[in-house]
């Protein structure tokens, strides 16, 4: 099958699928490799390329990246996080009077869904009223329930704990409950729990009150009340709720994705032969970080210096011959600037970083800097008791890059790094270096002048 016509044009999409086509090319060349392997492990490799949940999997990442590109205005308006967002969506619907028009449908929905059984399906709860945050105190301390729904008449309520992201307060549910039996100490009262995940309280001996509910249970019940044929849904009250379900889809319960289910389905099903290729998956911070030290260590006047996993740190030799160079208090070394790359796949570029001193050389170097400011890329501000970049790159490496790490057909990744340094040994490092000898040089002729 030709997965590359599922992409009708979008390039993230087609990058997706092209590397799923690309697994399955990858995996013959590896069964070959392994001739002589064990005879089930062969077998795994062929049913794993044959997978015919790849094709499903490439045509679901086409509809999800459309649905990604589509006017949503709790992404829009960055509101998706926010849980008094969500506490205020979910008593609008709870409220039977409010004008989405749906009447006691969703209240009665809801509590059937979290397994009340407080009141039969028939009850009538048009009369319920739903509260946001309603206040409350015990023992002195002040709280607000997220949402509190009253039926007066039938003398029930729900009080539901809303958490997105947050956890709940040590005692938060005990004093939120015992508030409640005092102020309706006549009524049945229901305890909801909500969160992402349907967690238990906190306090154990919350959980024979505290009914825990899922988000995925509010996202299918959402889903249910548009598709409903019995009920009338206002069109744009049915499209407000289809961008809310969209939102808790892909932010709050993204395990309800059958993208995510899909591919962990594939994983299961392959897991022996995933965890082969994930057993020799490239280190890039580890090879990123010797490929850089080697470039380093070519370049002739270059030395290394303070350098660790993340970070290869280098400086010229010429400036040893100054006596200021080693006046830093920050790396062991005691130097007092450095070039430093990262070396993470994510931000593979080049800083030139200030330590921290108490000698004037440091305020002198960041003049000079300024006053050459068409050189180097000075970033923020200038804190004195802390490292100071006055010089970064953007990132070397691309996506392409680490697609094609071992492609020697290619500029792979690795050429990339080694061909970066090198064109920066010849271009930039000469101004930059000739301008920090010049700053040094001065600094210790007026030292040595005083």
């Amino acid at each position: 099958m030709n997965w590359q016509s599922l992409c009708n044009g979008n390039d993230e999409v087609r990058e997706q699928v092209g590397s799923l086509e690309g697994l399955v090319l990858k995996l013959a060349q590896l069964k070959r490799l392994l001739v002589d392997a064990d005879a089930e492990v062969l077998q795994a490799l062929e049913d794993f390329a044959d997978h015919p949940d790849f094709p499903r999997l490439a045509g679901w990442l086409e509809g999800a990246t459309a649905q990604a590109a589509e006017f949503n205005p709790f992404e829009t308006l960055g509101m998706w996080h926010r849980e008094d967002v969500h506490s205020r969506i979910l008593t609008w619907l709870l409220s039977p009077d409010g004008n989405h028009g749906l009447g006691d449908y969703f209240l009665k929905e809801f509590l059937r869904s979290s397994g009340s059984s407080i009141l039969p399906s028939c009850a009538d709860l048009s009369r319920a009223k739903s509260y946001r945050e309603w206040p409350c105190g015990v023992g002195g301390v002040a709280g607000w329930l997220d949402i509190l729904v009253l039926d007066s008449y039938l003398e029930v309520l729900c009080a539901i704990e809303n958490k997105i992201f947050a956890p709940e307060g040590a005692s938060q549910l005990t004093r939120y409950r015992k508030a409640l039996e005092v102020e309706y100490r006549d009524f049945e009262r229901y305890y909801v729990f909500l969160s992402p995940d349907g967690r238990k309280p906190r306090r154990e001996k919350e959980w024979e009150y505290w009914k825990p509910m899922h988000y995925s249970t509010v996202l299918h019940l959402i889903e249910r009340t548009i598709d409903d044929t019995n009920i009338e849904v206002n069109e744009e009250v049915a499209q407000f709720l289809q961008h809310y379900a969209d939102t808790l889809r892909r932010r709050i319960v993204p395990e309800t994705n059958k993208i995510a289910q899909l591919a962990r389905k594939i994983y299961v099903e392959n897991r022996e032969v995933i965890e082969l290729i994930c057993r020799h998956k490239p280190d890039y911070r580890a090879e990123i970080n010797q490929i850089l030290q080697d470039a380093i260590g070519n370049q002739q006047g270059w030395s290394l210096d303070d350098t660790d996993a993340k970070y290869v740190r280098f400086h010229p030799v010429e400036w040893e011959q100054f006596r200021c160079f080693r006046t830093g208090n920050g790396w062991p070394s005691r130097a007092v600037v450095l070039f430093e790359f990262n070396c993470t796949a994510e931000n593979a570029g080049l800083r030139l970083v200030i330590a921290p001193s108490k000698e004037p050389i440091r305020s002198n170097l960041l003049k000079y800097v300024k006053r050459y400011s068409a050189t180097f890329n000075l970033v923020g501000g200038v804190p004195h008791d802390r490292y100071q970049h006055i010089h970064r790159s953007e990132n070397i490496l691309e996506q392409f890059d680490l697609n094609n790490w071992d492609d020697d057909t290619t500029l792979s990744g690795p050429a990339k790094l080694r061909q970066y340094v090198a064109d920066f040994a010849q271009n930039d490092f000469r101004t930059m270096n000739d301008i920090i000898v010049r700053c040094f040089s001065e600094y210790e002729s007026a030292t040595v002048d005083q």
